[in-house]
């Protein structure tokens, strides 16, 4: 989440509870589909809703769900 610091819109990145909440939505998202581990999709598809609003951004929540998304494409996936 430190990278959400680093983006010259953003005035307050995702904390730790931010990352904490990605954590625990992506381990439920794999249980329910029974997973016991997490996918790079269960991450690609529940930043945005977890995440975005945690952003404090200059622009407002369309800009916020760009930066989550370019950040987390930014990032490649494990072969």
């Amino acid at each position: 989440m430190r990278r959400t610091r680093e983006v010259p819109d953003v005035t307050s990145g995702v904390s730790t509870r931010g990352a904490q909440a990605l954590h625990r939505a992506c381990r439920a998202r794999a249980a329910v589909r029974g997973r016991d581990h997490v996918v790079p999709d269960d991450i690609h598809d529940l930043a945005i809703p977890v995440l975005a609003h945690r952003l404090s951004v200059r622009g407002g929540p369309d800009v916020a769900e760009a930066i989550i998304t370019e950040l987390v494409q930014s990032v490649p996936s494990p072969d």
